[in-house]
């Protein structure tokens, strides 16, 4: 008897675990996200993204290697003269500054990387909302220039 309603009992937790309140915020990692993509002038490239001051903070550091079709996408709150720094990057980057309304704005080609502190600094003279780095040589490879267009396909976009 004592058994049966031991039983029960678990029956009954695992019954209600799973009616769970559904709109529950999830723990979900969104680092690296692979499967947003980016297009610039018909080109798309698949991008990580950077939308808090944890992931944009580590960027593209420690990364030995970028493929030519991958970057990452830095997107903040408001637009601003959002400055970069290449600390602990192992690879030289184009950093593309794009603005609120996904025109670039300004590109600092083939990024040099630090070898040793203070590092420099390397930033637009306007007003950008998204940062997109992609590996160095890309961006005329690509030929994405100042004017170029911008289109963001999130991953529900790009999976459906």
């Amino acid at each position: 008897m004592r058994a049966d309603a031991f039983l029960l009992v678990l029956s009954a937790l695992a019954v209600l675990s799973g009616c769970a309140d559904s709109d529950s915020p999830k723990q979900v990692s969104i680092y690296p996200i692979p499967a947003d993509e980016v297009c610039i002038n018909e080109i798309c490239f698949m991008v990580e993204v950077a939308d808090t001051p944890a992931l944009r903070q580590k960027g593209l550091m420690f990364r030995e290697k970028l493929d030519s079709n991958r970057g990452m996408l830095f997107v903040f709150d408001e637009p601003g003269e959002h400055r970069f720094w290449m600390k602990n990057t192992l690879i030289p980057l184009d950093i593309i500054w794009i603005d609120a309304e996904g025109e670039v704005v300004f590109i600092h080609h083939n990024t040099p990387l630090c070898k040793a502190d203070p590092c420099q600094s390397y930033g637009p003279p306007v007003k950008a909302k998204y940062v997109l780095e992609l590996g160095s040589g890309v961006a005329t490879r690509s030929g994405i220039s100042q004017g170029s267009r911008l289109r963001i396909r999130y991953a529900d976009q790009v999976a459906g």
